[in-house]
This record gives structure tokens, sequence and C-alpha cells, in this order.
């Protein structure tokens, strides 16, 4: 398969980097390829961790600064996510996958027992080292507002807004917990 991709998709970039960007679809275009999405989900989750590698640096918002703020300035304070994280949903729990091949085990029991249920997955880099876990969609949904730059109290209205037209309820409170766990990941950074 990848023989075939590499003759298809000849580079055009004078970086090898970018020859994988598109590995992934063509990977879902392959009908005789047992149990395609599920490595056409390792592929995006690799190139997620060559894009946290290679991403700009932010001015990161760290706890100690948060917990130094006046109740009263929380809701003015510009934040968004830092540049190298990358948010992806996937049916295939994918972190075990990886897992499993980074350590030379069997997939296919992993690929067996997958479940159709939908995951969100959260790839970033804090201090030079490339970090992921699972989270939950309320928490998804709140790391893509925070794409865009905008207040704490901006941030509150929209994901108020967004998850009551998806029937999830979020706290106030989760908010809060949830900005500073981001502040202790590395995730916030203060728009330039």
């Amino acid at each position: 398969i990848l023989s075939d991709y590499l003759s298809k998709n000849i580079s055009t970039h004078f970086s090898i980097r970018y020859l994988g960007q598109y590995f992934s679809e063509y990977i879902l275009r392959k009908r005789e390829l047992n149990n395609a999405k599920c490595y056409a989900d390792l592929a995006r989750f690799e190139w997620a961790l060559i894009h946290a590698i290679d991403a700009q640096d932010g001015s990161p918002i760290t706890l100690k600064y948060l917990q130094n703020l006046s109740p009263e300035q929380w809701p003015d304070l510009t934040v968004c996510r830092h540049t190298s994280v990358t948010l992806k949903q996937t049916t295939t729990d994918v972190i075990q996958f990886y897992s499993a091949f980074c350590q030379g085990d069997e997939a296919q029991s992993i690929i067996q027992s997958r479940k159709n249920d939908t995951n969100y997955w959260l790839i970033w880099r804090y201090d030079q080292a490339i970090q992921y876990r699972a989270c939950d969609e309320a928490e998804y949904v709140a790391l893509l507002i925070l794409e865009q730059a905008c207040s704490i109290g901006e941030f509150a209205a929209r994901i108020e807004e967004d998850n009551s037209t998806k029937g999830i309820v979020t706290d106030p409170q989760q908010l809060a917990v949830w900005i500073q766990q981001w502040a202790q990941e590395g995730l916030l950074i203060s728009p330039e």
C-alpha cells in the first residue's frame, strides 16, 4: 500500500515531511484493505503528532498567572488554544491502536474489539514533548471554540449556546476547571 501511495503521490514540496499528508484519505479509498477506517484513523493520529512537533510556540497562560487574577479580571482575559493542538474525532480507540503498533503488539484484536462509538482526542506539545489524551464531547466542543481568540466571558457564552443546540449541559464551574486544567497542560496561550 505504501509503495502504491508513494508512486501516485509525488512530493511537490522541498521537504519530505509533507509526503504523508494525504495517506489517510488514500487508505480510505483502498476498498481491498480490511479495516481501512482504523488504519486511516491511525494515519491521521500520526499526522497530528507531526503537526504538534512542528507548530509554532505561543505565550503560555500558566496556572500561576490564572491564580493571580482577581475574579473581576477573568471575564476579560483573552485566550486561545495553543497552535500545536489538534482535535480528532474517530470511531477507533486510536491511542490504544497506536500504542499497540509502537510496542509491536498484534493490533488485530484491538480492531476486532472496537465499537462504533465516537471517540474524541486531543494531541498537543507541552515542554517540547508530545502529549495526547481522550476527552469527552463537551470538552472537544469547548476546545474547538478556542481555536479563535476570545475573552473568557465570550467563551462561556459561546460554549453555552453551542452546547445547548447539541443537548450538552456544561456547568459554569466545569469551564473554570477546564481552563485551569488546560493552563496546567500548556493548552492555552495569549493571542499575539
